[in-house]
């Protein structure tokens, strides 16, 4: 039986003039590794979760780096996927 193919959703993490993306998942990722208080590991949710588009659960799946979250940046944007499950 053939496996159906499913089109993956994908979060696009777009710069501004006075916010670089890259730079931000960057800040967000080292704030999320070296966080020590709540407040602090809150801090870096925040950061991301400032892209209302992009859902809490990729959020915490990339700080965490489960490795179930793809990432990928394409000049200014960075691109957020949930990995294919086979």
């Amino acid at each position: 039986m053939a496996k159906q193919q499913t089109e993956r959703k994908e979060y696009r993490l777009g710069s501004a003039p006075m916010l670089h993306a890259p730079g931000l998942v960057k800040f967000a990722l080292h704030a999320w590794r070296t966080a020590a208080t709540v407040q602090d590991a809150k801090a870096a949710i925040g950061i991301l979760g400032s892209w209302e588009t992009v859902p809490v659960g990729i959020v915490v799946d990339l700080l965490n780096e489960t490795g179930e979250v793809e990432m990928r940046v394409e000049g200014e944007t960075v691109i957020l996927a949930r990995k294919d499950q086979d």
